[in-house]
C-alpha cells in the first residue's frame, strides 16, 4: 500500500509539473 501511495504521489506531482509547464508556455505566447 505504501508503494502504491508513493507511485500515486509521483504521478500527481509529475502531472502538476506538466500542467505548470503548459501554463507557462501559454502565458509566454
Amino acid at each position: 500500500l505504501i508503494l502504491i501511495a508513493l507511485a500515486g504521489n509521483d504521478a500527481l506531482s509529475s502531472l502538476a509539473l506538466i500542467r505548470r509547464n503548459l501554463i507557462n508556455v501559454l502565458s509566454n505566447q
